[in-house]
């Protein structure tokens, strides 16, 4: 293994975390077992008492397995919802916490509990634009600064991401940690299930939006799409190294798992982790963007006939197995740009040119075949993907 210290996690950690200028401000954190593992929780008027009983409370079987909760609190924050964030930071703020200055926020530390840590930004709140993105980054960044200041050489942590929403087993954190440990280089994504709630409607809407995650998935599967995985933030492990490699968490309101999800796909081979999450079944419009409001806009209007629903219909993942094939297939055989794109159908072309497709060309037909590929697979993204099947979006 490479010595992380000397390679991505410390170029990461001078030149593009968070706290770039606080290295050595956490040298005194009490780190009684150095880290194999995060677990990262983005944080927004939540109880602490249920994020302890559903994640938190397992992490006494497992002393090497750190916690760290980002405490969020948006400037439009209303009075409720504020109370709420204080309530969940007095759970730090006694005499058995300790607390460090590290940027502009304040990291507190219990003392009994000492693999549990909460980043406080309430007193510089997260810009709403970067929202969830950047309260994600913040926390993975503090995880990577504390991997170098408190682990070996050759220690590569993995970085599991949670939301507040969240259930976990001992089985599941078990499972996790052993998948992770037989490939510390793969990006492994977990299934989930959504629990049901006290509301008929909610559970409706969120079983359909599931049931519609899975066809998307089953649809870019069948396309041999390398991006056939469900984009949640919840649900994403990686190592320090690949996060580093990737320079972070994108810091974005909306989409964030997204765009990680792409960059580490350019990167790594992504796996399943079978044992599912318990992922909390909400409606709201707490966050303005995410499951919750999806669902709140979606009971707003009842149920609707299923037809009513948008989707991509099969032809999509029809066409673009198609293209996926016919790319492959050219390119191996020494193909030039402008013969690939003259052998695929019109209606491809004609959303491909939408996508600017001419940008991969000035360089395409200069590069050997194993580039000619990777330009491809780096211009030919998630992003692009999910804007080619949804062009056939017939709602």
């Amino acid at each position: 293994m490479p010595n992380i210290k000397n390679n991505y996690l410390t170029k990461y950690n001078t030149n593009f975390s968070s706290f770039k200028d606080n290295l050595r401000d956490l040298t005194s954190l009490t780190i009684n077992t150095p880290p194999t593992a995060y677990i990262i929780i983005p944080v927004y008027a939540e109880s602490y008492h249920t994020i302890y009983k559903n994640i938190l409370e397992n992490l006494q079987y497992f002393p090497d397995l750190y916690a760290v909760i980002v405490l969020n609190e948006p400037e439009e924050a209303t009075s409720c919802l504020q109370k709420i964030n204080t309530q969940f930071l007095s759970q730090f703020q006694d005499a058995t916490c300790d607390n460090y200055n590290i940027s502009e926020y304040t990291l507190l530390q219990q003392q009994n509990t000492p693999n549990i840590m909460c980043l406080n930004t309430i007193n510089k709140p997260i810009e709403k634009k970067k929202g969830v993105g950047k309260a994600r980054k913040l926390g993975n960044d503090l995880a990577c600064l504390i991997t170098e200041l408190h682990t070996s050489d050759t220690q590569n942590p993995a970085l599991i991401q949670l939301d507040a929403d969240c259930c976990i087993s001992k089985l599941w954190i078990n499972n996790t940690l052993e998948y992770y440990s037989k490939n510390t280089q793969a990006t492994y994504i977990s299934s989930f299930i959504h629990t049901p709630t006290s509301c008929t409607l909610t559970n409706y809407h969120t079983h359909l939006y599931e049931a519609y995650l899975q066809y998307l998935k089953l649809g870019l599967t069948y396309a041999n799409s390398p991006y056939n995985y469900t984009a949640l933030g919840s649900i994403i492990t990686c190592s320090t190294i690949n996060y580093s490699k990737v320079r972070g968490m994108v810091q974005k309101a909306s989409f964030e798992d997204f765009y990680f999800l792409n960059k580490l796909r350019k990167i790594s081979l992504f796996k399943e982790q079978p044992i599912p999450i318990q992922i909390e079944a909400r409606a709201g419009q707490r966050v303005p963007f995410g499951t919750s409001p999806k669902i709140q806009n979606l009971n707003q209007n009842g149920i609707q006939p299923l037809d009513k629903y948008p989707c991509e219909p099969w032809d999509a993942f029809t066409e673009l197995k198609k293209l996926l094939n016919t790319v492959t297939q050219k390119i191996e055989h020494s193909k030039k740009f402008t013969t690939i794109i003259e052998s695929l159908s019109p209606t491809t072309r004609h959303k491909l040119q939408i996508l600017k497709i001419e940008q991969l060309q000035i360089s395409f037909d200069q590069q050997p075949n194993n580039k000619q590929f990777k330009l491809w697979h780096d211009w030919f993204d998630a992003k692009k993907t999910m804007q080619f099947i949804r062009s056939f979006n017939i709602n």
